[in-house]
C-alpha cells in the first residue's frame, strides 16, 4: 500500500506525534495536497527494538492495523479530495440560490463516500494484520487472525474488539 500511495503522489511522509495531537484517534492521514502525511501515535514507538523488530505482542497488531488502515486511505487520497471538492461546490451552488437552502443531498453524498472510505480502510487494516500473521505463521487460520486482532483487550481494532468475530466462530 505504501508503494501505491507514493506512486500516486498521495503520501509524502509518515511521522510520529503524541497521542494528544491525534484528537482521540490512534493514527490519521492528512489527504490535503499540502499535507499528504500519515501520523502515528508515539506511544506505539516503544514497541520497536533497535534493529527494527517489534518487541512483544501486546500491541504490535494495533500498530500494523493502524498503519494498514491509514496507508489504505493514502492510496485513495484523490477520492477523498474529490469528495471534499464536490461537497464544497454543491454547498456553494445551493447557497447562491433562493432560501430555503436544502443541503441534504450534498451531505448525504459526502457521508456516503466517507463511510465507504472508512470501511475500505478498515479492510486494508484487517488485511495488513492478516498478512503479518501469515508471514509469522504460513499455515495461519482465520482463528489466528482473530486472536491477533483481539489480543489486546483495551484496543478496539475493528470497533467491536472480540465481539466482531463472535458469529464467525
Amino acid at each position: 500500500l505504501a508503494a501505491e500511495a507514493l506512486r500516486k503522489n498521495n503520501l509524502s511522509s509518515i511521522y510520529a506525534v503524541p497521542s494528544d495531537k491525534l484528537n482521540g484517534a490512534g493514527a490519521s492521514y492528512d489527504y490535503h495536497k499540502d499535507g499528504l502525511s500519515i501520523r502515528l501515535n508515539t506511544s506505539k514507538l516503544d514497541l520497536f527494538e533497535k534493529d527494527g523488530r517489534i518487541n512483544g505482542d501486546q500491541e504490535k497488531y494495533t500498530l500494523i492495523f493502524q498503519a494498514g488502515h491509514e496507508l489504505g486511505h493514502a492510496t485513495r487520497g484523490e477520492t477523498l479530495r474529490n469528495a471534499d471538492k464536490a461537497f464544497n461546490d454543491s454547498v456553494a451552488a445551493i447557497s447562491k440560490g433562493a432560501p430555503p437552502h436544502d443541503f441534504t443531498q450534498p451531505i448525504r453524498d459526502f457521508l456516503t463516500v466517507r463511510r465507504t472510505e472508512e470501511a475500505t480502510a478498515h479492510i486494508d487494516g484487517f488485511n495488513a494484520v492478516a498478512a503479518a500473521v501469515k508471514a509469522e505463521k504460513p499455515n495461519a487460520t482465520i482463528e489466528d487472525v482473530r486472536n491477533a486482532l483481539s489480543q489486546n483487550p483495551n484496543n478496539a481494532l475493528l470497533g467491536y474488539r472480540d465481539d466482531f468475530f463472535r458469529d464467525a466462530r
